[in-house]
């Protein structure tokens, strides 16, 4: 038990970690800028590579559990090559910390009704096309689920399904605190993190509408609020992440005027 429970905290700060790797990765390829001082930046730039690979490598190779480990792993040592020593020890701190919410939780209410089936069925190892059809609720699945087919592990099965949204909500609280500690805008920082905290102490709250509304609430922070469109990179930067919300949840895109006004009027 206790070994299980370890495993998982360190399964959770290795995903954390890897998706940050990704997103140094699609940095370097994409706008080769240096490193930024708010690590967290990176991880929200990761989901841009990770869910357009995650339903890639379903097309290509359908679900295989010893790549899906192979693929978390580059994606950690690309972050052990490129962050600073204190940077991985805070992602740590702030994983361990809020360990407990994940331990604690439980699924959304509707999870189980057709959530976790499509994540079984993009997740046997098989290459399966048009799942709508088999059940029509598989439609409003989020494609994130790709992203959640990817950590069915050996040994562990389903139980690290939820991670990547758990880790999402991390990075959030990880960036907000940053962006505090670095005295940038700290009133709206400061209202925000407290109302995650507070508001989202069980996982079970959680659904694919809320991870998409964390990413807006980054989106928001790191951009607007700073009036930060001073380049075509940062631009580039809004409207990829912004699209890998809309992908995570349609009902996602009436934030779309908002980004129209802010480019229009920058």
């Amino acid at each position: 038990m206790i070994i299980d429970t370890l495993s998982f905290l360190f399964l959770t700060y290795i995903s954390l970690c890897s998706f940050i790797g990704f997103g140094i990765l699609t940095n370097s390829i994409l706008f080769k800028e240096k490193i930024t001082k708010n690590i967290f930046n990176y991880f929200f730039l990761g989901l841009v590579f990770i869910i357009p690979f995650s339903i890639f490598y379903y097309i290509v190779i359908g679900n295989h559990q010893f790549i899906n480990i192979s693929i978390l792993l580059v994606g950690f040592l690309i972050f052990v090559k490129k962050c600073k020593i204190y940077d991985a020890r805070f992602i740590f701190f702030l994983t361990t910390l809020f360990f407990i919410g994940l331990l604690i939780s439980k699924s959304h209410e509707d999870f189980s009704v057709y959530h976790f089936q499509h994540i079984v069925e993009l997740s046997d190892g098989h290459i399966k096309f048009g799942l709508s059809n088999l059940d029509t609720r598989y439609f409003y699945s989020s494609i994130y689920s790709y992203v959640q087919a990817l950590f069915k592990f050996y040994y562990f099965d389903y139980n690290l399904i939820n991670i990547p949204s758990y880790i999402i909500f991390l990075s959030l609280i990880g960036y907000l605190y940053k962006e505090i500690e670095r005295n940038n805008n700290n009133f709206i920082n400061a209202f925000f993190l407290i109302l995650i905290v507070f508001k989202f102490k069980r996982f079970s709250e959680f659904g694919y509408d809320y991870i998409g509304q964390f990413i807006l609430i980054y989106l928001f922070s790191e951009f607007i609020y700073k009036k930060r469109l001073k380049s075509i990179i940062l631009e580039a930067k809004l409207i990829l992440i912004y699209t890998t919300t809309v992908m995570i949840k349609i009902t996602n895109i009436y934030f779309l005027p908002f980004l129209i006004i802010n480019l229009c009027f920058k």
